[in-house]
């Protein structure tokens, strides 16, 4: 029976019909089948094959992953569940801190200054008129200077003739 009824005629309704006998035949097909211990036995042993070569699909693929240094799917998840469980512990901590001083004053901070807290008190403030003396900080350790190679001594040889340059105007080059 309909749901509401319409003018338009229902298109996939006979769809509907198709695959609702197909799945009739192929359950009384399957249950005339396994019937036979034959048959039971032989998709038993099918099923046992099935999960022999998923596992050894997921022990090669996981010795893969571990050469390649990626995690797998089960680490993923782990860390996902972790990182989850981190996320919420900080919503909680950042909750409670929120309801335990919600309008706190703030701490008066100390002094920034390069002296310590006890020589900061001690020690005057610079004003203008006395200006604090300017510390120089130290130069960095320096490495010795290079000291210039010493000249390549050009061998003499007395077989060696200087060549004479040719002249470059155009009128050379013609000749």
């Amino acid at each position: 029976m309909a749901l509401f009824s319409s003018f338009i005629p229902d298109p996939l309704n006979r769809v509907r019909q198709l695959v609702n006998t197909l799945e009739a035949r192929l359950n009384a097909l399957a249950h005339t089948g396994m019937q036979s211990e034959k048959v039971a036995r032989t998709l038993n042993e099918l099923a046992t094959l099935s999960f022999a070569l998923q596992h050894l699909l997921d022990s090669v693929s996981g010795a893969i992953l571990r050469r390649l240094n990626l995690p797998s799917r089960q680490e993923v998840g782990d860390l996902a569940l972790a990182m989850r469980r981190i996320e919420e512990r900080l919503e909680q901590l950042l909750a409670s801190a929120a309801q335990a001083s919600p309008m706190a004053p703030e701490r008066p901070r100390p002094a920034r200054t390069r002296r310590p807290p006890a020589a900061a008190l001690a020690a005057p403030a610079p004003t203008i008129a006395n200006p604090a003396p300017a510390t120089v900080p130290a130069d960095p350790p320096r490495r010795p200077a290079r000291t210039p190679a010493a000249p390549k001594a050009r061998i003499a040889s007395s077989a060696r003739q200087p060549v004479a340059k040719r002249p470059r105007t155009r009128s050379a080059r013609k000749a």
